[in-house]
């Protein structure tokens, strides 16, 4: 059995740094993230890969532990990084699991302070990204960009866990006036919806938006200009706030019907690189997307057949795609089954901790 250890969120278990946050067991078990995005790159795809128990054992990073690779998950500061110098010294593989484009120079246009990576973050991530042994992106944007700096790198897609992908959903044709617009994210992202807002304007009296976030308070950091306009567009809709609290209780939120929608600002680098997660989870549900022609959603709509799916490249596009899901021909049944398959095919966690193994196996072995 090979060993495979784990460091997310830069939660590197030192003495000193365990003792200081009150969790000094973390030594010895490992830290764990409690973010979404630890659950589902590491809690899903250790499960999987542990439960087969074939050749590796996946575990969070145990300073007693010696292993044969250590992934770096999101993991760039500078604990992290002399984790991995020390690593490489005696022989253990490293990988950095680049999910975000912090490597790239911050260019285009930002809607808050904070928004643009720094350049201490890019400069950790670029160091990441070339001194370790390989490097995982989570989008073939972000693949492309870390082949620069680093010759061993991987595409491993975001990933829905197998038994949260729906057998049997309930259709979402609009039969009570009103369709549910479905939305989730950080409350930091729903400036985003200002690029469909003349659409929102429009279909007024026909929709109904469904935000699954954290606190709006959050909105106070953006750019006036910004959180007057969002303030405005939703004075004049029909939506509700519901809090994040879980990935199933987000699934319960998909399955009460409509179709969900993922526009975004492609005018910055930092948007280019994100993964189809967003709409991953609620296709898995059997809920049509309707999204910007970020590469990640473009590759998911290739996949799919683009059924399931519309890719919105204009203002055109958007209005086009909300008229054809309220005429009464939609064919609700098809679109939404070809939705769960494109997931079933290429997005699960069993499919994916698969190339997960593969490339670790790759890289052990000397690629």
């Amino acid at each position: 059995m090979k060993y495979i250890g784990f460091v997310v969120d830069g939660l590197v278990p030192t003495l000193k740094s365990c003792i200081k946050h009150h969790t000094p067991l973390a030594y010895f078990k490992g830290w764990a993230s409690s973010t979404p995005l630890a659950s589902m790159r590491y809690g899903w795809i250790s499960d999987c890969v542990n439960n087969e128990q074939i050749e590796f054992y996946y575990e969070l990073y145990k300073p007693l532990r010696r292993y044969h690779a250590v992934i770096f998950l999101k993991s760039m500061n500078d604990e992290s990084y002399w984790l991995m110098r020390k690593l490489q010294s005696i022989g253990v593989k490293t990988i950095f699991d680049a999910n975000v484009d912090y490597i790239s120079e911050a260019v285009g246009t930002f809607y808050y302070d904070g928004m643009a990576p720094t350049s201490k973050q890019q400069e950790e991530a670029l160091r990441m990204a070339t001194e370790c042994d390989a490097v995982i992106g989570d989008s073939r944007h972000l693949t492309s960009i870390v082949n620069k700096y680093n010759s061993v790198a991987e595409t491993i897609e975001d990933n829905v866990l197998d038994e949260l992908v729906m057998t049997e959903f309930k259709l979402s044709p609009c039969t009570s006036g009103r369709l549910n617009l479905l939305w989730s994210g950080q409350a930091a992202k729903l400036f985003e919806l200002l690029v469909i807002a003349p659409l929102l304007y429009r279909w007024k009296d026909k929709i109904h938006l469904k935000l699954v976030t954290n606190s709006l308070t959050v909105i106070d950091m953006w750019y006036p200009e910004y959180k007057t306009a969002f303030e405005k567009l939703l004075s004049c809709l029909s939506y509700e706030i519901i809090p994040f609290q879980s990935i199933p209780a987000l699934m319960s939120v998909y399955d009460t019907g409509g179709v969900c929608i993922s526009p975004r600002f492609l005018d910055n680098s930092y948007n280019l690189g994100h993964t189809e997660w967003k709409i991953s989870l609620a296709m898995a549900r059997g809920r049509v997307a309707l999204c910007s022609p970020q590469e990640s959603y473009v590759e998911m709509a290739r996949r799919s057949g683009y059924k399931g799916i519309r890719i919105c490249h204009t203002a055109e596009d958007w209005d086009h795609a909300l008229e054809e899901v309220f005429m009464s021909t939609f064919p609700w049944e098809k679109e939404e089954q070809a939705a769960v398959n494109v997931v079933q095919r290429y997005y699960t966690t069993s499919k994916i901790s698969l190339k997960h193994q593969n490339f670790i196996g790759q890289v052990l072995n000397g690629y």
